[in-house]
């Protein structure tokens, strides 16, 4: 269990992380407006004083993202990523998974008390989905890594802090997940459901879907944080990063309503 320290180390790394985000889209006009911006968006409150970080934290952020923006053309300059990238994402996936930790669920509806544990609940039904499709299981576990930054408006945090680090399709799935949620509830306009049902992903949304509805276990067995980081990376590894492959399973993945084990 994280002492008082602990958390409030990690608060201070969301603040600076989402003040360098701050600084670097021109939100705001200089390092200590966006200093309590973020303050505020992270503690939803009134910042504590020891809740502000260090200045120097956020701009060695700034200074991250910055790099992290050089790499993106990778993929578009070489066939092989550039060394490292396969390191830096990884690094940065735990970074952003890590803060989910802090956020906690008292809804009667999520019993299972942190994000980060509903995270890893949601991957490890996506596990039962599907064993091959790395970027339906980044979705999964990356899927609300917002609501350490806004917990108010968390899928448009979710959507930057995972730029340049998930693909387009992962990108998709986190965007649309709410959309599938209500989908599976019944509830999508006609409109809609006729958008998604015609999407090539549109199955695998829902079965997502399931997966994020399947995770609100009290008590499930879920792997670790680092183990669940390094059997994706070790798929990645396999497939070859970021590479789309023809040597896809010839069975329908995405027909079964019952793989998530509910009901």
């Amino acid at each position: 269990m994280a002492t008082a320290r602990q958390e409030n180390q990690r608060r201070q790394s969301r603040i600076a992380r989402e003040a360098a985000r701050l600084l670097r889209g021109g939100e705001q006009p200089d390092l200590s407006a966006a200093l309590q911006k973020a303050a505020r968006r992270v503690c939803r409150a009134r910042p504590r004083i020891g809740e502000i970080p260090d200045p120097r934290e956020v701009t060695a952020e700034l200074a991250r993202l910055e790099y992290q923006d050089e790499q993106e053309g990778w993929a578009a300059d070489d066939d092989a990523p550039a060394a490292g990238h396969d390191d830096d994402r990884f690094a940065a996936y735990r970074a952003l998974l890590d803060d989910l930790a802090d956020v906690k669920l008292g809804s009667p509806r999520h019993p299972e008390g942190d994000c980060l544990t509903h995270s890893l609940q949601a991957y490890a039904f996506a596990t039962r989905e599907t064993a091959w499709d790395e970027e339906f299981l980044l979705a999964a576990l990356l899927h609300d890594v917002g609501k350490a930054i806004h917990y108010r408006d968390p899928v448009p945090a979710t959507l930057e802090a995972l730029d340049g680090l998930v693909t387009e399709r992962t990108r998709w799935f986190v965007e649309r997940l709410e959309e599938g949620g209500r989908w599976i509830e019944g509830k999508l306009s006609p409109r809609a459901w006729r958008r998604l049902a015609a999407h090539p992903d549109g199955e695998a949304l829902k079965a997502l879907a399931r997966c994020d509805a399947a995770a609100v276990r009290r008590a499930m067995r879920v792997p670790q944080l680092d183990e669940a980081l390094a059997e994706i990376r070790a798929l990645s590894d396999w497939t070859g990063d970021w590479q789309e492959t023809d040597d896809a399973p010839d069975e329908i993945l995405w027909t079964a309503d019952d793989r998530c084990g509910w009901g």
